[in-house]
């Protein structure tokens, strides 16, 4: 996505243009050179979904006219998760800023495209500004003080069950407790995932299943793995009782590769191949 610095400096110049007069928070980001990180709170009826269309089509055609390259530059729809603000705002954010540790490249504190400079202060003219003052005011109310004790936050470990708990998603789209889910599932007019399927069936027992039904006498590899993959984590979440972190570690993957198999699976509904309708028949048959 980004091959230089001016690609970084546009993506920010347009991710702080298109925020201006449509409601929307932001109170972190991170630019990796092939995915972005974006932590926003949607404050109008103002559709997150054409906030986003607006912003990756400019950059797409910055970047195709750029380097004299054409069609798309995203691999599909962006992937947003609602969030729970007050039992998770903190820890996003710090899981945001980490991610260029994660990933071998540098500490947050050397890393220049994200909002962690912003949050020492040190950033006096930002492309974009985050909404950082509600943050830190978790920390203390005297600005040196948060900042310092914001520093600290940072450099904390995450144990497996803290980072892990950031992929226990609810409906594969919903991180928060039970109690949010219901507010949030209430509403957008929707029923309870844990009344919509009821198999009782393990994941080990699904996975031998689908196996079965595809005629494998074999463990199969790679994009069928995948596939299948995605039906069992769908299935999983459909019914309620298993999240995708234990999907993930049924099949010894991180959790964002089951959240992708997913999102290929219903994307490959959305183009006709097979349905929503006959994954559940087939689940309530087993």
């Amino acid at each position: 996505m980004f091959k230089e610095s001016g690609d970084y400096v546009k993506y920010l110049k347009l991710l702080g243009g298109h925020l201006e007069g449509r409601g929307f928070i932001l109170y972190a980001y991170c630019l990796m050179t092939n995915h972005v990180h974006l932590l926003m709170e949607q404050g109008s009826d103002y559709p997150l979904s054409k906030y986003m269309q607006r912003l990756q089509s400019a950059y797409t055609n910055f970047f195709n006219h750029k380097y004299g390259k054409s069609g798309h530059l995203f691999q599909g729809r962006y992937q947003g998760i609602l969030v729970d603000k007050d039992g998770y705002l903190l820890e996003l954010v710090r899981y945001i800023h980490q991610n260029p540790q994660r990933a071998n490249m540098e500490d947050a504190g050397r890393y220049p495209w994200t909002s962690h400079w912003q949050y020492l202060g040190k950033e006096k003219e930002p492309l974009v500004k985050v909404e950082m003052e509600s943050v830190l005011d978790m920390f203390s109310k005297i600005k040196t003080v948060a900042r310092g004790k914001y520093r600290e936050y940072l450099k904390e470990s995450q144990g497996k069950s803290k980072k892990a708990v950031l992929y226990d998603l609810r409906d594969g789209r919903i991180l928060g407790d039970e109690e949010f889910e219901g507010e949030t599932l209430k509403k957008t007019g929707r029923k309870s995932v844990e009344t919509t399927l009821k198999t009782g069936k393990s994941i080990g027992r699904m996975w031998k299943a689908i196996r079965e039904r595809e005629g494998l006498k074999t463990e199969p590899e790679g994009w069928g793995r995948s596939r299948l993959m995605g039906e069992v984590a769908y299935v999983a979440a459909e019914e309620g009782r298993i999240r995708q972190k234990e999907v993930a570690d049924y099949f010894g993957v991180e959790p964002t590769a089951v959240n992708k198999a997913v999102k290929r699976l219903e994307g490959r509904w959305a183009k006709g191949s097979g349905s929503r309708e006959r994954l559940m028949k087939w689940a309530r048959g087993l």
